[in-house]
Order: structure tokens, then C-alpha cells, then sequence
């Protein structure tokens, strides 16, 4: 039976649930990922960890974040239907996730490092 490999976001966390680090790893198993980064799990500043297929955590953050052309068209004032509406939103910083047909903003003071890092490898995916 083979075994798919998925990429996985890494977070970890102080005894305060603060986030310590964050660290994609691409193309691993679960199994594969969770060795590769046994290491910076137990380092002594970690507390608690977590590994969650980066798939799952862009849903959650399209879920969290996320607003439709529509929404996003009345927060900017602008009309969603205008041929330029996609490229005022990119000039903008807001950055689409063509699988949940949402924009989010590529830069927000409510992000914390985990969302920082989900934006970073969605812009990563978007370009290829």
C-alpha cells in the first residue's frame, strides 16, 4: 500500500500556549515529518506541539479570515462585478485561495507566526 506524502505545518508552544516556532516540511508522510522534526519538538522551550496537514490549516484559515468577492468588494466600497475588481483586490495585498473562492489580506495585525506561515506558502502555491 503506498503512502501519501502531504505537506505539514509545524507549530510549537510555551507552557503559556504561545507560539515558540513555526516550520513547514513538504512532501512527507505524517510518520516521515513527525521524525524529521522530533528534534525541534523537544526542544526545552517547547511545551506542547502540534503537525497538522497544511490542507486543514488553510481551510481553517480561509474559514477564519477569508472574505468572498462580494464581502470583500463592501468593505473596500468597491462593486464586485467591475472587470478590474480582482486586480484592485491584488493591488491591495489581498490574496486569493482559489479553492475556498476567498481573498485574505497578506497582511493583518490578527495573524499570529502559524497564519504568517499559511500565507507564505499559499503565495508560494499561487505562483506555480
Amino acid at each position: 500500500m503506498e503512502t501519501k506524502s502531504f505537506d505539514w505545518i509545524f507549530t510549537s508552544y510555551d507552557e503559556n500556549d504561545n507560539i515558540n516556532d513555526v516550520i513547514v516540511v513538504r512532501g512527507r508522510t505524517e510518520h516521515e515529518a513527525e521524525d524529521e522534526l522530533s528534534i525541534e519538538a523537544n526542544k526545552e522551550d517547547n511545551f506542547d506541539w502540534t503537525l497538522v496537514n497544511l490542507l486543514d490549516e488553510i481551510e481553517r484559515f480561509a474559514d477564519e479570515h477569508g472574505q468572498t468577492d462580494s464581502e470583500l468588494a463592501t468593505s473596500l466600497g468597491e462593486d464586485e462585478t467591475d472587470p478590474g475588481f480582482s486586480e484592485l483586490a491584488i493591488g491591495l495585498d489581498y490574496i486569493w485561495i482559489p479553492k475556498h473562492h476567498v481573498w485574505v489580506a497578506e497582511n493583518s495585525a490578527l495573524y499570529d507566526k502559524r497564519d504568517d506561515a499559511v500565507i507564505e506558502y499559499i503565495k508560494v502555491e499561487n505562483s506555480r
